[in-house]
Formats: structure tokens, C-alpha cells, sequence
């Protein structure tokens, strides 16, 4: 949809004339040829020899690379949709923290440098349109001494009228707008010649603008991009580790942009040196960028600005979907799971509104069942978990609620049973490497976290994929339950039970010896176990 914003503002008692800018009037709908809408506002004396205001669009990065691809988001683009109507044109790029939508912006802004007669870049993060505008036309036009007990947006509304040159279009970048309340109606402008390019980390900030969705690098993308940085030779000599590094950073532009220039300012660093100590916390992530006019965070502070603008119930929702395998998440999966954290519905739906609007969750396809959490996303939110006071309880209701679904796998499932559970399997393989420790009673629940995903496979003739989880439950029950434990016979048994149905019988008859013995041991001669 493409915002035509001639707007029907309140007439005001204030009066209007025509100065040097070729101030008009609207008359019928219409505007008089040769004129410049001055919004509704009747004529305020118009300073004689107003100063021009320069353009303050910087230069962009010059190791930018365009997206490439069917929906790309790329300078064309953009232009299209900003000349795609009559009067006002609003196009929105929208995006998570860090994926290169001011970067994006300005490089639109250099593309298309000769189309407009000057270029206004006023961020917006810290302060409101209407603050921004009167901050940056005042030194330039002197506001008419009416006008100074007006509000914020009147005195905004008055500027966006008198500080355009005689012709020509206009380019004004609206750069990190939070939310609609940054932008009221009354602080926009009104004149058609001026194309509006908003930035913002909201999904649909507002349903009358045409927005664009901007998205990660692809990884030839990234690989670029670091070319650019630190130059070929250097990428290509490690190009195995810097497909790696990418995918560590899920190919975010911030975050590859930064490594890039702390291995160009540390020429002895290889790839390898940094990928060792790659977390969000490491030097080349985190520093902040000072000498830069935009983009200067680093990767964690570009995302704790998305972080701040969520309820602190979505916070906590956030918080513990760091807790799931970085896989896509069925939704079905994290409310099931919900229960177990005190997490219900109404909490759990407002928070995925939240997530989904500031670009911290994406849904995989236009069903909405399943969400992916970008890596750095997913890093942020479990370094926020470590630092809630009260974790424990998350950390635990995410295990005890994968167990149960483990525990739910019979030795031989069927069809229906293999669906059902198939969301899960991720999250079980992730909580069998990383959370044996949060499992609250190993005695009777550790064997759980590898069986439930062992049956999986078997059930479906995966043999070779139900290997390793055997072999690491019986390697973890040795381990933490020591080696004359009931558990410790079990996991031997049922490797040896997989290595019969694969036809390994040297391999499976040690096993079933070694169960055989330690059950007579701990559970006596006439045991059923032991029988069996």
C-alpha cells in the first residue's frame, strides 16, 4: 500500500504569505501550479533571505554489497516504491538490529543523489520527528515569533512549509524510528515533492507505508562483504573457517562488518585466531564504533535497543526461547512447554507479537507455526537468562518438559506418534549435549534424555542415527551415576539391542554380558530384569 499523505489538517488562525520559498496554497484538492503546500496553516511572515539548509546525508560505506535474489531489498527497489504514486510517498525498510538498513539507506541516498534537489537524514532513536525537525531547521530559518508557544509538531509542521527550496524533490531519511508515537501525523510532511525514507526495527510500523522487509546476508553476500573489508587473498586462504564465522554470525551485516574491521586493524589475526573467541561479549563484537555518525554500536547494544522496547513479559519469553536448539521452533512446541515455566497463553501470544514486530523472531513460512531466532539473537537472549536473578526455574521447566515428551516415546512408535514428536527431537538432542546439569533427579531422568531421542530413529530403521545417542547414554550414566548403576546396565542393553537388529552381533554380545552381570549384582539372581 502506498501512503499518499496530503493530509487534512485542522485550519489554524494563523496566517499565511507567500515568500522567497514559492509558499502556495491548496485550493479544491489541488495545487496551483508553480506552488508548495504549506500545510493548512494560513500565512506567518516568511523570513526574506532564508538560509539554504545543505544536505547532511553522509557518505556510505564503500564496502557495501547489494542483495541479490527474487526478494532482495536493493537500492532499485526502494526507488520504485518512492516513485510509485503522486504526493507523499513513505517507503519503510524494516529489519532487526544490525542487518544494514541505515547502510542501505544511504547508499539509495548516493545512487540517486542527482533525482533530488537536497537530502535530510534525521535520526530518530533518541528523540521524536517533530524535536528532530525543529533541531535541524532552526539554525537555519528563524521561526516566527507566533509560532513559539505552538507544540513541538505545530512548529515542525511550519518548518516542513517554509525550508524547501523553490523545486525539485526531496529525499528525507527518517533513520531508526521505534514506534508510530515517534512520527505523529501532524510532524510529517504534507508536500508531495518530498520522498519520506523511514528505517525502523518494527514490522508494519504503519499499514499505510510501503514497506520492505530486509533480510541477512546471503552467505556468497557475507563472503563478499568481508572481501571487501579485509581483502580476497586473505579470505581465501581461510575460506572453510570464514563460512563457519558466518554462519556463527548468521550473516548479519553489523557483525561482519565489525570482525572485518578488527582483523583489518589487527593484520596479524588470522580468521582462525578470532573464530576460537567469537561470542558477543569478544572485543570485535562489542566495541562500539565511535568515529562513525550512524552505525557506531556494536552487535549486543544494536540489539538492546530492540530488547529495551519489549514488555518485560516478552523479555521473559525471550529469555527462554534462547533455551531452544538453533533450529526453526514450532509455536505448538513452545506453549506445550509454557506450562512448565509458569508461561500461559495471553503472555506467551502477546510476546510473539512483540518478537515478530521488532524482528527477534521470524516465522518460517505464512502459516506462522514454526520461528527462527537469529544466532546472535539467540546468544543475547541466553546472556539476559544468565543474568536474571530467578533462571534456575526456566532452565529446569525447559527439561523436565522436553523429559516428559522423551518419556512419551514407546520402543516401537508408530507413524503418528514419530510426527508428533518430531518438533522436538532438536531440543532433546540440544538438552542431551548441553543440560544433563539441569536435570533435576538424574537417578531417574537422565537415561530419558537420550532414549526418547534413540527410539526415534529406531522406530523409522534410522540405525545409524540412533547409534550415537546410545552410546552417549551409556557414556553420561557412567559418568554422573557411576559405573554399578541399574541405568548404566540399561544403556548397555540397549546398544547392544541396536547393534543385534543391525546383524553387529560381536559387538552386541559384550554388552548384553556386561548388562547380564551388573543386573545379577544390583538387582539379585531371580530379578524379573534379570530374567529378561
Amino acid at each position: 500500500m502506498v501512503a499518499v499523505t496530503e493530509q487534512n489538517r485542522e485550519p489554524s488562525n494563523i496566517e499565511q504569505s507567500q515568500g522567497n520559498f514559492g509558499i502556495g496554497v491548496m485550493t479544491g484538492g489541488t495545487i496551483e501550479s508553480g506552488a508548495v503546500v504549506a500545510g493548512q496553516y494560513n500565512v506567518i511572515n516568511q523570513p526574506k533571505t532564508p538560509k539554504p539548509i545543505p544536505s547532511n546525508v553522509r557518505q556510505g560505506s564503500n564496502n557495501f554489497v547489494e542483495r541479490d535474489g527474487e526478494k532482495a531489498v536493493t537500492v532499485a527497489n526502494i526507488h520504485e516504491k518512492l516513485q510509485s504514486a503522486q504526493g507523499v510517498i513513505v517507503c519503510a525498510v524494516e529489519g532487526m538490529g544490525g542487518v544494514g538498513k541505515t547502510e542501505l539507506s544511504l547508499q539509495y541516498a548516493a545512487h540517486y543523489k542527482s533525482e533530488y534537489k537536497a537530502q535530510y537524514f534525521l535520526s530518530l532513536r533518541e528523540k521524536g520527528l517533530a524535536q528532530a525537525m525543529v533541531s535541524f531547521a532552526s539554525p537555519y530559518i528563524d521561526l516566527p515569533e507566533a509560532l513559539q508557544a505552538e507544540t513541538l509538531e505545530q512548529q515542525a509542521d511550519w518548518y516542513w512549509c517554509n525550508w524547501l527550496p523553490d523545486q525539485g524533490e526531496l529525499l528525507v531519511i527518517l533513520d531508526d524510528v521505534p514506534n508510530a508515537a515517534s512520527i505523529p501525523e501532524l510532524a510529517m510532511p504534507s508536500e508531495p515533492r518530498i520522498k519520506v525514507l523511514v528505517t525502523t526495527r518494527q514490522r508494519e510500523l504503519n499499514l499505510q507505508f510501503e514497506s520492505l522487509s530486509l533480510d541477512v546476508l546471503s552467505e556468497a553476500k557475507a563472503i563478499a562483504l568481508l572481501e571487501n573489508i579485509v581483502g580476497k587473498a586473505k579470505v581465501a586462504k581461510e575460506i572453510d573457517i570464514v563460512k563457519q564465522i558466518c554462519s556463527t554470525l548468521g550473516c548479519l551485516p553489523l557483525g561482519l562488518e565489525l570482525i572485518g574491521e578488527y582483523l583489518r586493524q589487527n593484520r596479524f589475526l588470522s580468521f582462525a585466531d578470532l573464530q576460537e573467541r567469537l561470542t558477543l561479549a569478544d572485543e570485535s563484537l562489542s566495541r562500539d564504533r565511535a568515529g562513525l555518525i550512524y552505525g557506531q554500536r556494536g552487535v549486543a547494544a544494536a540489539i538492546q535497543l530492540s530488547w529495551d522496547e519489549l514488555s518485560e513479559a516478552s523479555q521473559r519469553v525471550a529469555m527462554w526461547l534462547g533455551l531452544f536448539a538453533p533450529v526453526d521452533i514450532s509455536w505448538d512446541l513452545v506453549a506445550s512447554l509454557g506450562d512448565k515455566v509458569a508461561l500461559n497463553d495471553a503472555e506467551l501470544n502477546q510476546a510473539r507479537g512483540e518478537l515478530d514486530r521488532l524482528h527477534l523472531i521470524k516465522p518460517v513460512e505464512e502459516d506462522f507455526d514454526f520461528y527462527t531466532v537469529h544466532a546472535l539473537v539467540r546468544e543475547f537472549c541466553q546472556i539476559k537468562l544468565s543474568e536474571a536473578e530467578e533462571n534456575q526455574p526456566y532452565r529446569q521447566g525447559f527439561v523436565i518438559g522436553l523429559l516428559d515428551i522423551a518419556k512419551s516415546m514407546p520402543s516401537s512408535p508408530i507413524l503418528e506418534k514419530i510426527r508428533e514428536v518430531t518438533p522436538a527431537i532438536p531440543h532433546l538432542e540440544l538438552l542431551s549435549r548441553e543440560m544433563l546439569d539441569d536435570i533435576p533427579n538424574h537417578d531417574e531422568d537422565l537415561i530419558w534424555a537420550f532414549i526418547g531421542t534413540a527410539r526415534f530413529y529406531e522406530g523409522q530403521g534410522f540405525y545409524a542415527l540412533a547409534e550415537e545417542p546410545n552410546q552417549r547414554c551409556l557414556e553420561a550414566t557412567q559418568k554422573m551415576l557411576g559405573d554399578r548403576h541399574p541405568d548404566v546396565a540399561t544403556s548397555m542393553n540397549n546398544l547392544a539391542l541396536l547393534y543385534s537388529s543391525q546383524g553387529k552381533y560381536e559387538a552386541a554380545e559384550p554388552l548384553y554380558v556386561q548388562a547380564l552381570e551388573l543386573w545379577q549384582e544390583l538387582l539379585g539372581e531371580r530379578h524379573p530384569d534379570v530374567a529378561t
